[in-house]
């Protein structure tokens, strides 16, 4: 019995020496590199409208809560060219948002004010629905398009 398994044991030895190696080009037919190719176009395109198509522009606006009350609702149209600086009071200090080309952000502030400084690591927001939330101060800063509705629901959790 022991001389079968070993006869068995050399013929696959020298089957698996004759297997010829298949390369990754040998697989891929010319089909592959043009849905790959395809895929690849859509993917690059549906990322450039991405980022065209829900700028908020010159008819959006700017909301700024603090502590679930409305404090200032700045209209995109009236930021000008030039970087605006508004300064939003807080109980522990102030802080500055910093609006430019149709983007918001808000600047660093003393260690005091926000311990951690996440608000302002967020940087620059400018699609509608992007928000800035810095939680030690309760305030939050909003974007907001000239066609959105504020009824408007993104999902439905049951």
């Amino acid at each position: 019995m022991s001389l079968t398994l070993e006869r068995v044991i050399m013929e696959l030895t020298i089957e698996s020496e004759k297997v010829v190696p298949m390369s990754i080009f040998t697989i891929i037919r010319k089909g592959d590199y043009v849905v790959f190719t395809f895929i690849c176009v859509l993917i690059v395109s549906l990322f450039f409208l991405s980022k065209t198509s829900f700028a908020v522009g010159e008819g959006g606006t700017i909301t700024v809560e603090v502590e679930n009350e409305v404090v200032m609702d700045i209209p995109m149209g009236e930021t000008g060219e030039e970087p605006q600086h508004i300064t939003v009071p807080l109980e522990a200090g102030d802080a500055t948002i910093e609006i430019s080309e149709g983007k918001v952000r808000v600047l660093p502030m003393p260690q005091e004010t926000c311990p951690l400084g996440i608000c302002s690591q967020v940087g620059w927001i400018e699609r509608a629905g992007e928000a800035i939330v810095c939680l030690p101060n309760r305030m939050v800063v909003t974007l907001h398009s000239e066609e959105e509705d504020p009824h408007d629901l993104d999902g439905v959790t049951k």
